[in-house]
């Protein structure tokens, strides 16, 4: 089956498919769905200046892949900077030697190149440091 990517602005309209992957791999600490769920809602509405960007892979309707890009604002001297902040960025362990997580980590640094956001903030853990790193995202 092919694998779909999509970007999403609408963060309901990926609720149940993303909360739906990180139940399946048990992503986050909370011992209920309805926990993810209440998770889910508070993070995409709490943690971006404006509606967060949703960056999503399926695979027969089924997410193996998903990051999030939340916006901030920020300040570097006399220039206002527009940033964004990736997270929850989770790949499927069965797509995890595909190209899924490169194309997540690539649409994510399209938005820069595009001129919709000016820098793009990651910090990632072990896994997602090292494909940044090698997908030539420079540390800081």
């Amino acid at each position: 089956m092919a694998i779909e990517f999509r970007q999403i602005q609408a963060a309901d309209e990926a609720r149940d498919a993303v909360v739906d992957l990180f139940w399946r791999l048990r992503a986050w600490p909370w011992p209920t769905k309805e926990d993810y769920y209440r998770f889910w809602d508070w993070r995409y509405s709490a943690l971006s200046e404006g509606p967060p960007s949703i960056f999503l892979a399926t695979e027969g309707g089924t997410a193996v892949g998903h990051v999030a890009l939340y916006y901030r604002n920020f300040r570097l001297g006399t220039a206002d900077v527009r940033g964004a902040v990736p997270g929850n960025f989770l790949v499927d362990p069965e797509h995890r030697s595909t190209l899924v997580g490169p194309r997540l980590a690539n649409a994510l640094r399209a938005t820069v190149r595009s001129g919709e956001i000016d820098a793009l903030l990651a910090y990632a853990n072990e896994i997602a440091h090292g494909m940044f790193t090698r997908l030539g995202f420079r540390d800081l």
